[in-house]
This record gives C-alpha cells, structure tokens and sequence, in this order.
C-alpha cells in the first residue's frame, strides 16, 4: 500500500496552508501563504512504479537516485503521516522519514537526501 495520487491540504492556520502532492512518482510538499503563493517546498518521498514520460509536462520531477538514501520509505498512506507545527517549522514525520518545511527557506529538508538536491537538503544542515 501507498499514499493515493492526489493533492491534500494537511493544515491551515492564518493565511497559510501546507499543502501535499502526490503523482504515480513522487510527493512534494508546499508551504503556500493564501494569494501569496509558495513559501517552501520540499520532496517528501518517490514511490515506487514507473518513471513518468519524459513529455509529461503534468508529472512532477522525479529526485535521481544519487541524492536518495537506499532504504528509504514511503508513508503508507495519508494516515501514517504525523504533522507537527511549531512557531517556525512544518514538520511531516512518518515511521521511516521525515521532511521539514520553514516560512524562512524557499527550500525544505528531508531525512531520505543525503546530498544537497534541487529538491530537498539534508535533514542534517536544518539549522537549530
């Protein structure tokens, strides 16, 4: 089993909104402030299935396995994904990853990256 192709908000509060991703391929996160757009985003997690067509505009990018640890895993599905807001971080925590989205950085972190990406960057430069 794993997470359904569709796009979900998984919390609002005030004028934003975290808002998750997901095609055949992959799943992205976004933290959008209302009529403002995108504040960060971040890979959250490829799934397993085939690559998308090279001529799909619609697919989103697909991370190269080079800046994919080996084992990383998917949620399960929508349920198995924890939020946690603090004042300055989104967090979505899930039994084998994490990724971390901040109003402060166009780009987010994630537990799977273990080299700075187009995507995501290591869980291990979020600042403290």
């Amino acid at each position: 089993m794993t997470l359904e192709t569709g796009s979900w908000e998984l919390w609002a509060g005030g004028d934003l909104s975290l808002v998750l991703d997901v095609d055949p391929h992959v799943a992205f996160a976004y933290l959008v402030r209302e009529g403002g757009g995108m504040l960060c985003s971040v890979w959250v997690c490829n799934l397993p299935g085939p690559l998308p067509d090279e001529d799909d505009e619609e697919a989103l990018p697909v991370v190269a396995n080079a800046f994919v640890l080996p084992g990383a895993t998917a949620p399960a599905s929508l349920d198995a994904l924890e939020m946690i807001v603090t004042p300055t971080r989104w967090v979505l925590s899930w039994p084998g990853g994490r990724s971390v989205l901040s109003a402060t950085s166009t780009l987010g972190w994630s537990s799977a990256v273990g080299a700075d990406s187009p995507f995501a960057k290591p869980l291990e430069e979020l600042p403290i």
